[in-house]
């Protein structure tokens, strides 16, 4: 299912996102102090096609574990490529994502990667169309 999710992020197919993860699932990714809800994600998930385009995850690897506390996560690695669509400038980033399961439904999504450089992305786009 996660190979999925990464799919159809990568296609921009993001409604077909939202079923894989419960209602009340914490998102927390680049700063992990600050968690977000599912709407505040689902919103942030736009911003990556608003920003780039040409978007691929390359190298993508994916492993599912339970763990001695009981949980089990999907971790994936890989390597985000874009281009932003305002400065024509690509893009990369190695990610990391781990993916807690509740039964069929995942309850927890934490994402590793260097926000400071995709939020210079967004800014210098924003910057770019005028906005």
């Amino acid at each position: 299912m996660v190979r999925q999710i990464h799919r159809n992020y990568e296609a921009g197919n993001l409604d077909a996102l939202g079923p894989a993860f419960a209602d009340d699932c914490v998102f927390k990714w680049g700063d992990h102090t600050a968690p977000a809800d599912k709407a505040t994600w689902q919103a942030g998930l736009g911003v990556h096609h608003d920003t780039f385009q040409d978007i691929r995850l390359d190298n993508l690897y994916v492993q599912t574990g339970d763990y001695s506390d009981g949980n089990t996560w999907t971790t994936s690695w890989l390597e985000w490529n874009g281009v932003n669509k305002a400065t024509g400038e690509p893009a990369a980033f190695l990610v990391h994502t781990a993916h807690r399961w509740d039964g069929d439904v995942i309850v927890e999504e934490e994402v590793f990667f260097d926000i400071g450089r995709f939020q210079d992305h967004v800014e210098a786009a924003a910057a770019a169309s005028g906005k």
